[in-house]
C-alpha cells in the first residue's frame, strides 16, 4: 500500500512538472512568480503586452522575465556591472518600489512631460515610479546612474 502512494505521488510530480513545461511559465522557488521563457509569453501569462525599455545604460545584459502575483509583468536585466529591475502593471498608481526609505535623495523627472520622482542617494538615482496609460511603470537600479541617464531610461519606455 505504501509504495502504491510513492507511486502516485511520483506520477502526480511528473504531472506537475510536464504542465509547467508546456505552459511556457515554471514556478522559480528562489523568486515570487512565473518565469516566463520570452516576452511574448510574459504578456500572454499577465494578459496585457508589456513595455519593455528602448534603452539601457551598459550592455551584455541577460534578461529574465517574470510573471508577479496581481498580473505585475517583471523584466530583470542583468550584466556583470548592472542589475536593472523593471516592472509594469497594468492598472494606474499601483505601488510597485514598496519601500523608498532606504533612499535619502528625491530628484525630479520631467521628460515624459510630466513630474516623475527618482529616488536615491549620494547624488545618483536608484529607482522611480509612474503612471501613465491607465499603467504604472516602475525602474530600479542596482548600481545608481545620473538623473539625467536615468532620463534618458524613462524617455525610451
Amino acid at each position: 500500500m505504501m509504495q502504491r502512494k510513492s507511486v502516485l505521488c511520483l506520477g502526480m510530480l511528473l504531472l506537475l512538472a510536464l504542465m509547467l513545461a508546456f505552459a511556457g511559465c515554471s514556478t522559480d522557488e528562489d523568486e515570487t512568480g512565473d518565469v516566463c521563457e520570452s516576452l511574448e509569453e510574459l504578456g500572454e501569462k499577465v494578459g496585457y503586452s508589456v513595455n519593455t525599455p528602448m534603452y539601457l545604460p551598459g550592455t551584455g545584459y541577460t534578461e529574465t522575465y517574470r510573471a508577479l502575483e496581481g498580473n505585475v509583468a517583471q523584466i530583470v536585466y542583468q550584466s556583470d556591472e548592472q542589475t536593472i529591475t523593471f516592472t509594469m502593471a497594468k492598472e494606474p498608481d499601483k505601488d510597485l518600489l514598496g519601500d523608498v526609505s532606504e533612499f535619502t535623495e528625491q530628484f525630479e523627472s520631467t521628460c515624459k512631460g510630466f513630474s516623475v520622482p527618482l529616488y536615491g542617494k549620494d547624488e545618483v538615482a536608484y529607482a522611480a515610479q509612474w503612471s501613465e496609460n491607465d499603467k504604472t511603470f516602475a525602474l530600479r537600479f542596482e548600481v545608481g546612474i545620473t538623473p539625467e541617464l536615468f532620463d534618458e531610461v524613462i524617455k525610451g519606455v
